[in-house]
């Protein structure tokens, strides 16, 4: 195999090197010729744009991002959204409100932040949940809601074009309405286990604990005219006594039923950590007393970290539940503010 080898020459080696000598000094001169680079422009304070958090999810936003209500509480444009929509479909979150005080789309301080489609539909909503006896599409498909004139035997669903019944919400029928078999059941179901009609719509409301005073309501999804409640109202905000069905502060009856009040009682003790030597009857009579006392939860609210299913709302709480001061009625956070 042939050898391959280079030789390089001593003199051209020299004048190379030479070369670049002089080339790398020429370079050094030209470089310290060249004009110096621009001085770089000291760095402007940008103003700094105050934020506030919203006080539905905590966040911060700029102020011009956040609506302030009649409460004088803000939020930000996805919570006021959020809690407009969660009322279109949970009847006693309608009208919206924060602290007890109802938040009107068209004011000026909310308007900007709320679409056409929110607008529209809480005017649908306001004539909904302002009708005492409501007629729905008797098509378990359709189930919209449909506005009736006093005088009215039938309605006309222009979505599904099925004809209603406004006396028995069943589908159009000829001569007087029947009661189907199912509907009997249910009346002697309610009957048997001393189930109550709310005066005012005549949903079918069953108390599980508390007192008779029926003031709020927890729904189980319900069927179309039935509500079963964890706790006290109808959703159409009727109160009234669990016992005869008169309204509140109308009867004589007693304000609760002692099996429901130890029942409740205990559902308290054993949410709670007891106290080290606290017997659990003491802790129990405690909780009975605490319950006796009609709270309008308005004392304020105490946090509790873990997670849990509000008492008086069925929402979940992932982080904390906050409980009312005077009563032991746990709370999802947003509900003490627009649920109460």
């Amino acid at each position: 195999m042939a050898e391959i080898s280079v030789v390089h020459d001593n003199e051209e080696l020299e004048e190379d090197h030479n070369s670049l000598g002089e080339k790398s000094a020429s370079d050094h001169e030209h470089m310290d010729t060249q004009p110096t680079a621009p001085d770089v422009p000291a760095l402007v304070e940008q103003p700094v744009v105050a934020a506030t958090s919203c006080v539905s999810c905590i966040n911060a936003f700029p102020e011009g991002r956040l609506a302030t209500l009649p409460c004088t509480h803000v939020y930000c444009e996805g919570c006021l959204r959020h809690l407009f929509r969660r009322s279109f479909i949970d009847e006693q979150l309608f009208p919206p409100r924060c602290c007890r005080q109802p938040i009107v789309p068209h004011d000026e301080s909310v308007s900007a932040f709320l679409d056409d489609d929110i607008r529209n539909t809480f005017n649908l909503k306001s004539i909904e949940f302002g009708t005492t006896d409501r007629t729905y599409c008797s098509n378990h498909d359709c189930g919209r809601f449909l506005a009736t004139n006093e005088g009215d035997t039938w309605t006309y669903c222009w979505t599904c074009e099925t004809r209603t019944c406004t006396s028995c919400k069943k589908a159009q029928h000829e001569g007087p309405c029947e009661e189907d078999g199912n509907d009997r059941l249910f009346a002697e179901m309610a009957v048997e286990e001393h189930w109550q009609k709310c005066p005012n719509c005549s949903r079918t409301i069953e108390l599980v604990q508390g007192c008779y005073h029926i003031a709020y309501v927890i729904l189980h999804p319900p069927p179309r005219n039935h509500t079963f409640a964890d706790s006290h109202s109808c959703p159409c905000g009727t109160q009234f006594c669990y016992s005869c069905a008169a309204r509140w502060k109308t009867c004589s009856c007693p304000q609760w039923d002692e099996a429901f009040l130890q029942r409740r009682a205990n559902d308290v003790v054993d949410r709670r950590a007891t106290q080290a030597g606290v017997p659990r009857a003491d802790a129990v009579a405690a909780a009975v007393r605490a319950l006796r006392f009609h709270c309008e939860h308005r004392g304020g609210w105490v946090f509790h970290h873990g997670a849990g299913r509000g008492e008086g709302c069925a929402e979940f709480m992932p982080v904390f539940r906050m409980e009312c001061a005077n009563c032991p009625v746990l709370f999802y956070r947003q509900c003490t503010l627009n649920r109460l």
